[in-house]
């Protein structure tokens, strides 16, 4: 079911889009028909991608953390902090959470906005149904394996001399890191790094014509826990 097609079940709020989407594809799961309504009521691909990408990153990287704030102060869970005399305090904590924010807005929102574009124009699907439990694993465990090797030697890199000097310094501003601060970091390194996160998917469907953006937004899910737990 094309994207296109779903306008003509278009209405003025996405509930009734929904119900509209719901009695004309009886056969779609819930989820599928939730994400239909959503294309369908936007009329617009590329805004209607970049509001779920920038949604979806925002709740999942935010709500990882939140926890792990929570467990900071309470003093039963002090005795598991390997660096227990290094406590960030509240100000600290709101510098990086702000600082972290605004690269969210100035670096990151414009190439979540391109994303759709560029791996529109490889060959990218956003229609429904989903593609499979099996298609979807070996895509997002080949995008690990990528964006590891990606990561890892670029990360090697930015401790070299002038690069760790002038870009990766800011990273380890934190001498007892937390959770918010897995994105705390120069805009040039974000940049970098995060290329190898959206670098792969589009690498893929660049190649083979095949990728479904609902797996990159598992990807994104999944590549965001380890990035706040480590």
């Amino acid at each position: 079911m094309s994207s296109a097609y779903n306008v003509s079940l278009a209405a003025p709020t996405y509930s009734e889009t929904y119900r509209n989407i719901s009695d004309a594809y009886i056969h779609l799961s819930m989820l599928e028909r939730l994400w239909a309504a959503w294309y369908a009521y936007m009329q617009n691909d590329v805004i209607a991608t970049g509001l779920m990408t920038f949604v979806i990153h925002e709740v999942f990287y935010f709500g990882r953390c939140i926890p792990w704030l929570i467990i900071d102060y309470i003093p039963y869970f002090h005795k598991y902090k390997i660096q227990q005399g290094k406590v960030n305090n509240l100000k600290e904590q709101w510098q990086c959470t702000s600082s972290v924010l605004l690269s969210h807005f100035t670096v990151e929102l414009p190439q979540i906005w391109l994303f759709h574009p560029i791996c529109a124009y490889f060959g990218m699907s956003h229609d429904v149904p989903f593609p499979s439990f099996l298609t979807m694993f070996y895509q997002i465990s080949l995008f690990f394996c990528l964006e590891d090797s990606w990561h890892y030697w670029n990360h090697r890199l930015l401790h070299y001399g002038p690069f760790y000097k002038y870009i990766h310094k800011q990273h380890h501003l934190y001498s007892a890191p937390f959770g918010l601060a897995a994105e705390y970091a120069s805009p040039i390194e974000v940049m970098i790094l995060g290329l190898g996160t959206i670098g792969s998917p589009i690498l893929w469907c660049a190649l083979t014509k095949n990728l479904h953006i609902f797996t990159v937004y598992i990807w994104i899910v999944l590549r965001l826990f380890p990035a706040v737990m480590a």
